[in-house]
């Protein structure tokens, strides 16, 4: 960036794009939410404390992260920038330009010189495929 450019930058935000209608999500979130209490209380007499602790976390967890996975979240910014306008133009004049495009049609390479200005204006009809000689 130059010395005079101005840059602005915008505050960010968080944007969710859910998968499915954010009800659905909720809806389908708290019944899984409702299997875990289910699940914990169901073990709580079969599985010692801290493997069911284990499970409990495992299973939260799970949750959370599927929980982020369908709601979809992305942080958003915008930045706002001006400069003086440099603007860089690089020219090939490497032996590999000059190779012809050996897949190319004649007519495709017919309108790239027509629109290289290598034909001149008027005797190539683009939107006919047509050449027009001039008598």
């Amino acid at each position: 960036m130059t010395a005079n450019a101005t840059t602005k930058s915008l505050p960010w935000h968080i944007t969710a794009h859910p998968a499915f209608p954010v009800w659905l999500l909720i809806a389908a979130l708290l019944v899984a939410l409702g299997l875990i209490v289910y699940l914990y209380r169901a073990q709580r007499c079969v599985v010692p404390a801290r493997t069911l602790a284990m499970l409990m976390a495992i299973r939260l967890a799970e949750l959370a992260l599927l929980a982020i996975l369908l709601f979809a979240p992305a942080i958003r910014w915008v930045k706002v920038s001006r400069s003086a306008g440099t603007l860089w133009l690089v020219l090939d004049h490497s032996a590999s330009m000059a190779f012809k495009d050996a897949q190319a049609q004649p007519v495709e390479r017919l309108r790239w010189a027509c629109r290289l200005r290598v034909i001149p204006r008027g005797v190539y009809d683009d939107s006919l495929v047509t050449l027009r000689v001039r008598l």
